[in-house]
């Protein structure tokens, strides 16, 4: 056997057709190339270092060697063949490849959206889930981040040109005065001139501005040169006496202006003239919301007024004699009357508001917190529906308010805190509320917690007053509240026991007999810490089951403990 190599054999004529290269699955085409052969091997001990070959070896290996060479060489023309032919197919596939996209455009059901549609996804991703569509966050790195308009502009030009004329997405807009890390002076810019002449929802905002900054002055000469458009401004700087020193607009007018709010007190009428002249002349202002009460304010035509802060005695006599200009005004809040120890007292006065539907007062339970005064003097025989947000025992002069629009009075939602409980008599209880306003449709009462060393000499009191409220409605008069459609009490540490729950049952049950059933009762014992415990509501089954029946009707019932 020796000078005889192992070598293997050759593969059959149909192996060797089974393994040539196939290039499309779904024709079957098989490139033109020779047969594919597997080399002949040789024996492991050929390869070892110390084996030395016979000539006869040598000479079968030397053959094999330039077979080996010459498959090479075959193997190196039948892969550039395939090369060839890879690189043709690539290039077809890419000439197909835009017919197809355009194809899939045309057929696109994107395509088949009708402009005014798209108009209302665009109006409401911009608009309704933004407040302003322009509102780029200073702490991002980027400015198109927060600009929705920006972005769907951008995407394809047939967004393009539909955002582009659609101009109210541009006119939402918020500029922060203070010194931001890049420019937005150039978006800004493109956000006014995409607007168009769109009136403009405008807010100025800002946490102390450097006027001597770049920015900023830049930022307001770009304000300037459009804040006459504004149907909506807000002023929101914080630190009006740093912007008292930026330039005045120059014949500034507000023609479109409808609302102006301020969130932090701005420059008033002696730094800025210039503007409370421009807000006097507004034609078409109506809602408005100042820490200002200054003559320059257009009071007969305004129908929505917000005053953010009453603080001392001169602000409430000089409230109460401009108020008498708002014949029109139908919404009235007065968030935040607070008292000044220097203070006095006011004296009540008549101030007709013939037109107000809504008023809302906030204020703290210090001596001269001036509302009871604002209470006797205003006269608003539309009123039909108020918030107060107070001290309990509320003054004598709320139940004449009360009695003055008990016509139209239609919701009433009371929010106070407990006080000395000596002093209830002779003040204004639950039930005397109730039959001043026999229109009433919807009453919430809610009295906050005292402290928890003082509670308990307050739960006779709230007990005689709801047992009151049960038995008026128990004796079924029908002048009492025939049209009530909503009760809540929410009361600290009321006596809620199961006698309680079965008598606000039977009043819930006889009330759906009539011709105007309640739609929500909810009945709500504040109650807290560890000593109250034991207090807790445990509803029997049978009072469970009632109550479910109710719900199942046309009422919601809802007795429960809160903390």
């Amino acid at each position: 056997m020796e000078g005889k190599l192992m070598l293997g054999e050759r593969l059959d004529d149909a192996s060797v057709h089974a393994q040539q290269p196939v290039l499309c699955q779904r024709c079957q085409h098989v490139v033109d190339t020779p047969y594919i052969r597997p080399l002949q091997t040789i024996e492991p001990r050929f390869l070892h270092n110390d084996y030395i070959p016979s000539k006869v070896e040598m000479s079968e290996l030397k053959d094999l060697l330039k077979e080996g060479e010459r498959e090479l060489k075959r193997y190196e023309v039948d892969m550039a063949l395939l090369q060839q032919t890879l690189e043709q197919l690539g290039n077809a596939k890419s000439a197909v490849e835009p017919t197809t996209r355009q194809c899939r455009a045309a057929i696109s059901a994107q395509r088949r959206v009708p402009v005014e549609i798209w108009e209302m996804i665009f109006s409401t991703l911009c608009l309704s889930l933004c407040e302003y569509s322009f509102d780029v966050n200073y702490r991002s790195h980027s400015p198109l981040l927060g600009l929705p308009a920006t972005i769907i502009s951008q995407v394809c030009s047939h967004w393009r040109t539909i955002a582009k004329g659609l101009s109210k997405l541009w006119s939402s807009i918020t500029v922060n005065l203070s010194e931001p890390p890049y420019d937005v002076g150039l978006p800004l810019e493109v956000y006014f001139s995409n607007s168009g002449d769109y009136p403009l929802k405008l807010q100025i905002e800002g946490d102390g501005p450097t006027l001597e900054s770049p920015w900023c002055v830049g930022l307001w000469e770009s304000l300037s040169r459009h804040i006459h458009r504004s149907r909506e401004l807000t002023m929101a700087v914080d630190g009006g006496d740093r912007i008292g020193n930026l330039p005045p607009v120059q014949q500034l007018t507000f023609p479109k202006l409808e609302l102006y709010h301020e969130e932090y007190p701005s420059p008033d009428v002696l730094v800025w003239p210039w503007f409370w002249q421009a807000i006097q002349k507004s034609p078409k202002l109506a809602v408005f919301s100042s820490y200002h009460i200054n003559h320059t304010i257009p009071f007969p035509q305004l129908t929505a007024w917000e005053v953010p802060y009453i603080g001392c005695s001169d602000d409430v006599d000089f409230f109460l004699d401009v108020a008498r200009n708002c014949k029109a005004l139908e919404s009235l809040a007065l968030v935040n009357i607070s008292s000044d120890v220097a203070s006095f007292p006011v004296a009540s006065r008549e101030v007709n508001l013939p037109s107000l539907r809504e008023f809302s007062a906030t204020a703290d339970q210090d001596d001269y917190s001036w509302l009871p005064s604002i209470f006797g003097s205003l006269v608003m025989p539309s009123l039909e529906a108020f918030h107060i947000d107070y001290a309990w025992p509320l003054p004598s002069t709320f139940l004449d308010m009360v009695r003055r629009s008990s016509i139209s009075l239609k919701q009433i939602r009371l929010r106070l805190e407990q006080q000395d409980p000596t002093s209830f008599s002779g003040s204004p209880l639950l039930l005397d509320i109730l039959q001043a306003a026999p229109k009433l449709t919807r009453f919430s009462f809610t009295l906050t917690r005292a402290s928890s060393t003082t509670i308990r000499r307050y739960t006779a009191v709230v007990d005689d007053m709801v047992s009151a409220l049960l038995s008026k409605f128990e004796d079924g008069s029908p002048d009492f509240l025939p049209q009530l459609e909503y009760l809540s009490l929410e009361l600290p540490y009321v006596t809620l026991n199961t006698q309680l729950v079965k008598r606000i049952l039977e009043v819930v049950s006889a009330r759906q007999r009539t011709f105007h059933p309640l739609a929500e009762f909810r009945f709500v014992r504040l109650y807290g810490g560890s000593q109250f415990k034991s207090e807790r509501l445990v509803v029997e089954p049978e009072l469970l089951e009632r109550i479910r029946i109710l719900d199942e009707g046309r009422v919601k019932v809802v007795i429960r403990d809160r903390a």
